[in-house]
């Protein structure tokens, strides 16, 4: 089933990939069949959607839709798998970014945001975050935040 957020980026993506600053694709689910005939999930992605941008740079983008005032870092927020894969693009020159929606607002979070706004603690407050990293779900402000990012 297709949340809102999951909707919201796949416009997000195509206004991208018509605007030539990127392109991005949802990444499917891995579920394999076995010899009994049942689905099961298969090797976990890096993240919700991956592409490129324009210049060339590898972007992976998380999305979380979660109503709490906070996004933990574990089994309900970002799960460790994710979480390394957004790191290791980030250390290698990509970019990695959360997007998280609380209500009706979406929040980009670059990896060196969620470093500093979790410094010690394992989850981030939505008040902590910036309001320029912040737009209505609704619309196409969200572009402009991606631009800061070069996405």
């Amino acid at each position: 089933m297709t949340n809102r957020l999951e909707q919201k980026m796949r416009e997000v993506a195509r206004l991208l990939e018509e605007k030539q600053r990127a392109k991005l694709w949802k990444m499917p689910n891995d579920l394999r069949i076995t010899s009994s005939g049942e689905a099961v999930y298969g090797d976990k992605g890096p993240a919700d959607f991956i592409g490129h941008t324009a210049s060339g740079r590898c972007v992976f983008i998380e999305c979380k839709d979660i109503q709490a005032t906070a996004l933990s870092l574990g089994s309900r927020g970002i799960k460790p798998h994710q979480w390394i894969a957004l790191a290791e693009l980030d250390r290698s020159g990509g970019i990695g970014l959360v997007v998280w929606a609380r209500r009706e607002e979406i929040a980009v979070l670059t990896v060196d945001m969620v470093r500093s706004l979790t410094r010690g603690r394992k989850s981030i407050s939505w008040r902590a975050i910036p309001e320029e990293w912040k737009a209505n779900l609704d619309s196409s402000d969200i572009l402009v935040v991606l631009e800061k990012v070069n996405v």
